[in-house]
């Protein structure tokens, strides 16, 4: 059984492409929200970056719905971060008194 390879258009890739370098998302955001692999969305970074992927203007209309669903992604990504760091610093504060 063979695993059926996907195929994307430019402007598909220009658009993700796009929401990390334009919306400050990150590439494993942006990679599961569109279903594709992490690697697969760096490649179309660096060939976007090297010129390999023309942009030709396109342009998604994002209503205000949509830019809030973003923003609160964002801060989702950066409380996890947080979350992650504070229970890392109590670990650490924990041994000390040991």
């Amino acid at each position: 059984m063979t695993k059926k390879q996907q195929t994307f258009t430019d402007e598909f890739r220009i658009l993700a492409v796009k929401r990390v370098l334009n919306q400050g998302l990150t590439i494993e955001l942006v990679a599961s929200d569109l279903n594709i692999g992490v690697s697969t969305l760096h490649t179309w970074i660096s060939r976007y970056k090297k010129g390999d992927l023309k942009d030709s203007g396109i342009t998604s209309p994002i209503n205000a719905e949509q830019k809030e669903i973003q923003r609160l992604k964002r801060e989702l990504e950066k409380a996890k971060k947080e979350a992650e760091i504070l229970k890392k610093a109590i670990a650490f504060m924990g041994q000390e008194h040991i």
